[in-house]
């Protein structure tokens, strides 16, 4: 379950990346501060903690994490996920003629 909990981390971090990159509006990419992933890596390591405590308490933390993954991704972040998504679409597509 822990690799669970590792792979909805990894997603979240790529949310909160994505999050500053495209959300900035600026036309030159940067990358975020790292105090920005604090709250990211404070959260999830608790649910780490937590993991440790048994089989059960393993499903529990692995499963939060991925209701706030979900909760992100329909929050604000998913709007900057699929306006990135969207962007790449667009310059990565053939023009039709």
């Amino acid at each position: 379950m822990k690799r669970g909990l590792g792979t909805a981390f990894t997603f979240m971090l790529v949310l909160d990346t994505l999050g500053a990159v495209v959300g900035a509006g600026t036309s030159r990419p940067f990358l975020p501060p790292p105090r920005m992933y604090l709250a990211t890596w404070v959260l999830y390591a608790i649910l780490g903690l937590v993991s440790g405590f048994g089989p059960g308490a393993a499903r529990f933390a692995t499963r939060l994490g991925w209701v706030i993954v979900l909760g992100a991704l329909l929050g604000n972040y998913g709007k900057v996920f699929l306006s990135a998504v969207n962007a790449t679409a667009n310059a990565v597509a053939e023009p039709t003629s």
